[in-house]
């Protein structure tokens, strides 16, 4: 079943958990799962200072991206890495906090109109095999 690993900054437990329900929501409609499988999706949150603390994160995480997105499951088809990405880029758009940067950061963010970079990566987990794949998308939203 799927499992969704979501680096971001800080969040309150208000917003993990409305997070959580969206991104289930998401990942039941565009991974083509069934109802009853919704209690199989795994969602870990991981802030930034923790996952760059942690070498083996930190190759996976774009310096740029405000919010990334790892995403492990079967049967991740073009179509439906391509239809959780558009759904997901626009949830997490208005959802979840941009990097905290210094003042000078702020300032430039908002002058750029408070574009988020939001980095997408799929694994695909293949029974019995112990090689994995995986595709990269960066986007702005």
């Amino acid at each position: 079943m799927p499992y969704l690993r979501l680096y971001s900054s800080e969040m309150t437990i208000q917003q993990k958990r409305l997070l959580a329900q969206r991104l289930t929501d998401i990942t039941l409609r565009t991974l083509q799962l069934r109802s009853d499988q919704k209690s199989l999706i795994t969602i870990q949150f991981v802030p930034f200072p923790e996952a760059v603390a942690h070498p083996e994160f930190a190759p996976e995480i774009p310096s740029s991206a405000d919010v990334a997105v790892e995403v492990v499951g079967h049967n991740l088809t073009a179509n439906k890495r391509k239809a959780f990405s558009e759904e997901v880029s626009a949830t997490l758009t208005g959802l979840v906090p941009a990097k905290r940067t210094g003042w000078f950061g702020r300032l430039l963010r908002r002058e750029a109109n408070a574009t988020k970079q939001i980095a997408l990566q799929f694994n695909e987990l293949v029974p019995e095999e112990a090689g994995s794949s995986f595709e990269e998308h960066a986007m702005a939203a």
